[in-house]
């Protein structure tokens, strides 16, 4: 990870927007000084960068607390936008805290596109790119103040951690599982095979024991048995044969017996039908006779029918002809009412003519009026109001005048106490740091308090204040004056003034003429519809009376005609008609029926009679023949033949049976040893498989010597990282001081070979890292720091540290300490690996070709890159 660009807003110290570009300030350089006086700012830089990427300050969770800037204004937010360059791609985060106005933002760019805006997203998309967690970066990339000794003196786990992160050591803990899995797996195996082992061998002491003797025995008296039931099945099937035919002799006997009685009871009947049928045959003379009275009745029926249907329908004629009269009478009544009418609404139509231009106008007037009144009331308001804005404005000035004065006070008094408190320090022979004279004869006496600079800042923030407010006040009274200006301009349109209250009894009286006037029109113009339409109807009616007449003399003519064809017995007496046709059709119906059911009588007890006498000849020839079949012969006994097959059936089926369970049994105990056989050999292979891998899953694990694949590893990448670090920690510390691992991590309570001593040249003996002073812990960390990057460097699968940043610490260094440190970084940065010194120590500026310069001042920090 290098850094590319750094903006930060009212953030820490830095009240207001800054923007540091490291691609622009280095101009290529790899060494450079974070520079400032104590509280400046430097450390919150290093805050910003921390805070974007793990939303945590240098200083953990207590600091973050503290990162709002208290001199920025509420509308500047708290942000930090962080650019970075890692493997040839550019990434962008930002962040800021949840505020009152706004929500909490965290969002990750890559070469700017968007990848995520979700809080806890972006914090494992960091954490997963970089490769550290907030407290190993800080241990690694970021050394600040105060923590130097951090990764120097962690306990072995913790620096385990690290290295674990740093290194990928996963690959051999992965490792270390994958042996143990498998030598689970291949003692499962082996515990599976044992487990099929047992069950066959139970099997085959379940089966007995059966030999190809004992099948052939059996298979023998399977025969013997088969031969029997064949013979006891022929005899059974035979008797069944001839049991079928004394069946069909008893059945053809019973159906001839059956017959021949139903013979002589049909017999019996179709002579008595043929009688009857004979008898009804001769009525035929009658039923021709009936028939024809009943058409001849009809006749007289409809024509007595169509009389009063005709009669019927002059009576309706007769009453639509009376009707239409009326209505013709009714429709010229209202025909007349409709035309005087007319003539009524056509004269009050003609007194309100012009009422509705006398509308119009009035209409207008009261326009006119009513914004006149309204605009000399506004008139009036104004002038109240401006009488009020010019005394607003007098005292405005007045305030503006006092708060000038004021501040004119302070700085004079200032000044005056700036010279007395310089004067306090004067000396008689000492030259004056003013005038350079070296006698002072008359000093300056501070008469009262000296103002500080915050009494001349709230001095002129009163004054700003001030001046807004007089500014506000002079717009007040300019606004008024046109707001006048434009009324009086309104009231000049009229030539007169105008009364409201007139105008408004003017507009309600014409326009009750005016809608009296609308209502005029539209009552005639519906009246003159309404005229038209019963002109037309009263004609339509004279026509529709003329039509009714008409039919009605037309059925009085129809009705004198059809009374003559009618006879006068049936005229006189209409209901006779009816009771004769009754009659008439009573004695053809009854005629009709005996004849049709006489003759069907006759033709189905005719047909039945030859159908059974066609039956009883066939079921006379099938009893001769059943008769013959049985002839000499005697009915068999079924059931005992029945019971001797199911003997014989029962007795071979249990041989059958026999014969195939030892078939299956001797299947069975072949197939069981050879699997036994098989088993056996597999057994003996999983076995072996599982020693090989529980040895090397021990051997992995730490089983005998309690040393993991992992663990071994990371101890050889220390030993790696001592070796680099001791290079830097001999010659920074003049020779005296190397690195060691300490002597008692044979202890298998201790985790092996990550723990540290040093080990000191000038009294040859061994000590504890916490036994050394500051520099010394300085070095001693900037050393370890500059051997990990080493050894990450020659590991190609490690992560890239780029860069690398140290918060204070060289104050704590002689001058040829710092000389020897600083050789140490030149030689670091010349590799290209960006190295940052965070220092207020002055010796350090001329030795670092680039500065970023941290200045505080009162409303903030700011800070610049400076070559």
């Amino acid at each position: 990870m290098r850094p590319v660009k750094l903006k930060m807003s009212a953030f820490g110290p830095y009240s207001k927007s800054v923007e540091l570009d490291f691609d622009k300030g280095l101009a290529g350089n790899n060494l450079f000084l974070i520079h400032g006086e104590t509280g400046a700012g430097k450390t919150s830089i290093l805050d910003a960068i921390c805070y974007a990427l793990y939303e945590k300050s240098s200083g953990g969770e207590r600091a973050v607390k503290m990162l709002r800037a208290t001199q920025a204004t509420p509308r500047t937010p708290t942000a930090v936008e962080f650019n970075f360059a890692l493997d040839n791609e550019i990434y962008t985060i930002r962040r800021a805290p949840k505020s009152d106005n706004a929500d909490r933002v965290a969002e990750i760019y890559r070469n700017g596109k968007l990848i995520s805006a979700k809080p806890r997203d972006v914090d494992n998309f960091i954490k997963n790119l970089i490769g550290f967690d907030s407290n190993q970066f800080c241990q690694v990339i970021l050394l600040p103040q105060g923590n130097f000794k951090k990764f120097l003196t962690s306990n072995a786990a913790d620096r385990a951690a690290v290295l674990n992160t740093i290194f990928d050591a996963n690959f051999y803990a992965a490792i270390q599982d994958k042996l143990k899995i498998n030598a689970k797996n291949a003692q499962a195996a082996v515990d599976e095979l044992t487990r099929q082992q047992n069950f066959f061998v139970n099997e085959i002491q379940s089966l007995g024991r059966a030999s190809d003797d004992d099948l052939a025995a059996a298979k023998s008296k399977a025969a013997a048995f088969k031969a029997q039931l064949d013979d006891a099945v022929k005899i059974l099937t035979d008797a069944k044969n001839l049991a079928a035919q004394f069946e069909i002799h008893a059945a053809a006997q019973k159906n001839l017996q059956e017959l021949q009685a139903a013979l002589s009871v049909i017999a019996e009947k179709f002579s008595v039908a043929q009688i009857e049928f004979d008898a009804r045959k001769a009525e035929d003379s009658a039923r021709l006779a009936a028939a024809k009275e009943i058409d001849s009745l009809n006749e007289i029926k409809a024509a007595l029918d169509e009389l009063a249907r005709k009669k019927s329908e002059l009576v309706a004629a007769e009453n639509s002809e009376s009707a239409a009269k009326k209505n013709l009478a009714s429709l010229e009544t209202k025909q007349k009412s409709y035309e005087a009418r007319l003539a009524e609404l056509k004269a009050q139509e003609l007194e309100l003519q012009g009422a509705d231009a006398d509308f119009v106008q009035a209409t207008q007037n009261l326009k006119d009026a009513k914004i006149y009144a309204v605009a000399v009331n506004e008139l009036t308001r104004l002038k109240r109001e401006l009488a009020k804005a010019k005394k607003n404005l007098a005292a405005a000035k007045e305030n503006y005048a006092s708060a000038q004065k004021n501040l004119k006070t302070l700085q004079i008094q200032q000044l005056l106490g700036a010279a007395a408190k310089l004067a306090e320090n004067l000396e008689d022979g000492v030259p004056c740091p003013v005038c350079g004279s070296i006698h002072h004869p008359n000093p300056a006496v501070a008469a009262q308090k000296i103002p500080t600079d915050s009494d001349i800042s709230d001095a002129e923030n009163v004054l700003s204040r001030r001046e807004i407010e007089r500014t506000s006040a002079n717009n007040a009274v300019t606004s008024t004056t046109e707001k006048i200006a434009a009324q009086q301009n309104i009231l000049a349109n009229f030539s007169e003034p105008l009364n409201l209250e007139d105008a408004q009894k003017n507009f309600v009286a014409s326009k009750k003429r005016a809608e009296d006037l609308k209502d005029r029109r539209d009552r005639l113009k519906r009246g003159e519809e309404h005229t038209a339409k019963i002109i037309a109807e009263v004609e339509s009616a004279r026509q529709v009376l003329t039509e009714k007449t008409s039919t009605a003399e037309n059925l009085r003519g129809s009705v004198a005609e059809k009374s003559q064809q009618i006879p006068q017995e049936y005229a006189a007496n209409p209901q006779k008609i009816a009771d004769d046709i009754s009659a008439a059709q009573t004695r053809q119906k009854n005629l009709t029926a005996a004849w049709e059911t006489a003759q069907a009588n006759f033709h189905a007890l005719s047909s039945q009679k030859s159908a059974l006498e066609g039956k009883f000849a066939a079921a006379h020839a099938a009893f001769d023949d059943a008769q013959k079949n049985i002839a000499g012969k005697t009915q068999p006994d079924l059931d005992d033949l029945n019971y001797k097959k199911n003997l014989a059936q029962n007795l071979h089926t249990g041989a059958v049976t026999e014969v195939a369970t030892l078939e299956g049994n001797l299947n069975r105990q072949r197939e069981i040893s050879k699997k036994l056989d098989e088993i056996n050999a597999q057994i003996a292979a999983a076995d072996k498989d599982f020693q090989i891998w529980k040895k090397l899953a021990d051997a992995a694990n730490g089983a005998n010597s309690k040393v993991t694949f992992q663990r071994y590893y990371l101890n050889s990448i220390f030993n790696e990282i001592l070796f680099e670090a001791n290079e830097y920690f001999y010659r920074m510390s003049g020779g005296r001081y190397q690195f060691r691992g300490e002597k008692n991590e044979l202890s298998r309570q201790k985790l092996e070979g990550l723990n540290l001593e040093i080990l000191d040249a000038y009294n040859g003996t061994a000590r504890a890292v916490e036994t050394l002073s500051g520099g010394e812990s300085f070095l001693a960390a900037l050393s370890l720091a500059l051997g990990l990057a080493a050894v990450v460097k020659n590991n190609s699968g490690g992560i890239k540290l780029d860069t690398i940043f140290i918060d204070e610490g060289f104050g704590s260094l002689d001058g040829e300490t710092l000389d020897v440190a600083m050789n140490a970084l030149m030689d670091l940065q010349e590799g290209g690996r960006l190295v940052g010194i965070i220092s207020h120590v002055d010796a350090l500026k001329n030795r670092v070709p680039v500065r970023l310069e941290v200045t505080k001042t009162k409303t903030g920090s700011t800070a610049k890159f400076v070559s």
